[in-house]
């Protein structure tokens, strides 16, 4: 059997800092905090990402696939058949998607914060119940090119956290996307029926809606039991 080099110090060395956890693994600076869900602090990404998009842009326009440089590009797509086939192969391993959705939580938190954390309309707080809310009502625009979920958290802070989006809880947009209004009911609207939520006993039928096995559940407790599990307890 062939006998194996020893690796070198300096790859050693690297590989040891490397897996220092909070500790940027391009750096290896113990100041810098890491950027959400990620090993590197936001100067090293930054650099990183123009370094990247650099090599993508010349790859490109030789007409090869800007993410291996070998093969070439699939008709009005942005990546060659090996890598397609390999992303199809990677994304169905469960690792991967316990990593995006770790991602994604993450992102999702610090967007969250930084528009306030709470219902700009009635103040719930409670981070599985609140959603972002388009201003202006422009939100089927942005869901036409595929902009919504983690795609949206990247466009709001790459554009700055424009105040174009606000936070809602569920329970305020869904009713003033279905009925118009939330909590301020004009008059003519009487109740059409006098049910209220089965899991927080929210009364206002405006925020009330039927689950597929016929519960009367608020559109708060419905979001937050399909996405995240649960909702209040």
């Amino acid at each position: 059997m062939a006998k194996t080099k020893d690796e070198p110090a300096w790859k050693k060395q690297y590989l040891r800092r490397k897996n220092i956890p909070g500790i940027c693994s391009n750096c290896h600076s113990p100041t810098r905090p890491l950027m959400p869900g990620m090993k590197k602090c936001e100067p090293c990404y930054t650099m990183n990402k123009k370094a990247q998009n650099a090599l993508y842009d010349k790859r490109r326009a030789a007409g090869l696939c800007p993410r291996c440089g070998k093969g070439k590009l699939l008709a009005g797509l942005n990546f060659c058949q090996a890598c397609s086939d390999k992303g199809k192969k990677d994304r169905s391993k469960p690792a991967y998607n316990e990593r995006r959705q770790v991602l994604y939580k993450n992102f999702r938190r610090e967007v969250l914060s930084h528009y306030g954390n709470q219902c700009v309309c009635c103040g719930e707080s409670l981070l599985n119940l609140l959603c972002l809310d388009h201003v202006n009502g422009d939100g089927a625009a942005d869901r036409s090119i595929g902009r919504f979920a983690e795609r949206l958290l990247r466009h709001i802070k790459k554009s700055g956290y424009p105040d174009t989006f606000q936070i809602l809880c569920y329970n305020c947009n869904c009713a003033r996307g279905h009925q118009g209004f939330c909590h301020v009911v004009p008059k003519g609207r009487e109740k059409p029926y006098s049910e209220k939520c089965e899991c927080c006993g929210e009364p206002s039928w405006q925020f009330l809606n039927f689950t597929k096995d016929l519960k009367v559940l608020c559109y708060n407790c419905n979001f937050g039991r399909a996405h995240h599990g649960f909702c209040h307890a």
